[in-house]
């Protein structure tokens, strides 16, 4: 969690990183996905979300790379 800190992401009490539904961050051109973020229910790790959560931010990722290019 240091790390996530360090580079400025936003974080809740409890340590997680905060996304919204397409699985970005506070910070322009960062996703994240699973275990480490709010979009993970709480005691319900598995695998299925995670991939899918996955999936959700590489598609995001893609999006906002065309739009850089414009």
């Amino acid at each position: 969690m240091d790390f996530f800190r360090r580079v400025g992401l936003e974080l809740t009490e409890d340590g997680y990183v905060k996304v919204n539904e397409a699985m970005e961050t506070n910070i322009p051109g960062i996703y994240a996905a699973g275990d480490c973020t709010t979009a993970m229910p709480r005691g319900f790790k598995q695998i299925q979300i995670a991939a899918a959560q996955g999936a959700v931010a590489a598609y995001s990722a893609y999006n906002y790379i065309l739009r850089l290019r414009g």
